[in-house]
């Protein structure tokens, strides 16, 4: 894949909840301690609404609702008393909630709601061993303080028509990588604010890149109905605005910020597709809110790594690039980033080394990359990086036969490409440019 663009990010439904583990046993001291916490025999039993439904909304119906990414609807006590044994052991696992960037690194926004609070595993643990009260259903429904899909979107653009993969592609079989020009009806400039994709089939969609592409260099073939074969042929790293994976969030900016779209060029769309069920039609696109001007314009810097190679058998192989920000270069500050790798990756971490050797840590997920959940992590502040400089983005990978996600059989030694049985290293970064 050229520098550009972001591809596997998950397979074709995302089971926010794997449910093919063992459910765990009644364990008589676990019991006893929750049902006796803190020694207080006479404690009142938990209950569904008043204590476990808190952490539900809190940190899982963004994925586990009716429609969403995950099985089951979790504000529905049935739901989750038929899986509560198996939602322990994935919380116990580690599993669940999926892990996330570290905030201690440096917070980004919506980080309260993406990781357990002190004491929420074991309220929901003593409701599991006890006798599952439910309680009184508040007045209003439950809700995730996070919207899953955008709100307020002003243009919304599907793909010309309707389209069913073929999955023709020999030397990368059951996958296609479809592009296709988006209509905005604008000739002038205008700047997205907020934006998220419309996904349309999610059994079958692995991933949505968004670009543009200048008029002038657009092949006319793309502009078909169906789209247009695109595993090879993407414009230049200037181009790229976003990329979504299975789990990411809406993306909205600060007031007053956004990213250009000039009237000059084209928006593409590039669908990654998986035959995990063929012929199954897809119509996806994609969900923003527009500003005709802004007081702040973002750019996307796909900070990434070309050179590695993952020696077959390696259980913990890491490889980090370094860009030293030159006498010259202008001041940027970093709002937000999309660490991404493939099925291998295990850990990440990003770094500004400033010109008097201090660190400010900018990305850490050091054992919590999740290839089914990836996120784009706006910052709560902001860092600057100068002139002096260095910005360093480190991947992991797991290439031993004892990783789950191994796609060979033995291990082989793996390099970059954009292929599922390659593997890439990427922070897609998004930076203002002159700012101190």
């Amino acid at each position: 894949m050229p520098p550009l663009r972001l591809t596997r990010a998950a397979p074709a439904l995302l089971l926010c909840l794997p449910l093919g583990i063992t459910a765990c046993g009644d364990d008589g001291d676990t019991k006893a301690a929750a049902e006796g916490a803190d020694g207080a025999e006479d404690q009142a039993a938990p209950e569904f609404y008043a204590d476990v439904a808190p952490m539900l909304a809190e940190n899982c119906l963004r994925c586990h609702t009716e429609g969403g990414q995950g099985p089951g609807d979790f504000s529905d006590p049935a739901v989750v008393d038929a899986l509560a044994d198996v939602m322990l052991a994935a919380i116990d696992d580690g599993r669940m909630p999926p892990p996330v960037a570290d905030p201690s690194c440096r917070d980004y926004i919506g980080s309260e709601h993406l990781t357990l609070k002190a004491g929420a595993r074991d309220t929901f643990a003593a409701w599991v061993n006890s006798a599952r009260l439910i309680g009184a259903a508040p007045d209003s429904p439950m809700q995730a303080p996070v919207a899953p899909e955008l709100t307020g979107a002003d243009m919304e653009l599907l793909i010309p028509a309707t389209y069913t993969p073929v999955y023709a592609d020999t030397l990368n079989p059951g996958n296609e990588y479809r592009c296709f020009v988006l209509d905005t009806g604008h000739t002038d400039d205008f700047f997205i604010t907020a934006m998220h994709p419309l996904v349309d089939s999610a059994e079958i969609l692995h991933h949505s890149v968004l670009f543009t592409v200048p008029k002038d260099e657009l092949d006319p073939s793309w502009l078909a109905p169906d789209g247009v074969d695109c595993i090879n042929d993407m414009g230049a790293t200037d181009g790229m605005i976003s990329a979504w994976a299975p789990g990411m969030l809406p993306i909205e900016f600060e007031d007053g910020a956004g990213i250009r779209v000039s009237g000059d060029s084209v928006l593409v769309l590039q669908l990654h597709y998986y035959a995990s069920a063929t012929g199954v039609p897809d119509r996806s696109g994609y969900a923003m809110r527009t500003a005709p001007s802004v007081t702040r314009e973002l750019r996307m810097a796909p900070f990434g790594a070309y050179g590695f190679r993952i020696p077959a058998g390696e259980q913990t192989y890491s490889f980090t690039e370094t860009i030293n920000w030159s006498e010259g270069y202008p001041p940027i500050r970093v709002w937000g980033s999309f660490p991404h790798m493939h099925v291998l990756g295990t850990g990440y971490r990003m770094w500004v080394e400033r010109e008097d050797g201090t660190e400010d840590c900018l990305l850490e997920g050091n054992d919590r990359y999740d290839f089914h959940n990836q996120l784009t992590y706006m910052f709560n502040e902001a860092p600057v990086v100068r002139p002096g400089d260095s910005v360093h983005f480190e991947c992991t990978w797991d290439n031993s036969a004892e990783n789950p996600n191994q796609l060979f059989d033995p291990p082989q030694d793996i390099g970059y490409g954009e292929r599922t049985d390659q593997e890439m290293c990427y922070a897609f970064t998004l930076v203002s440019i002159g700012e101190l």
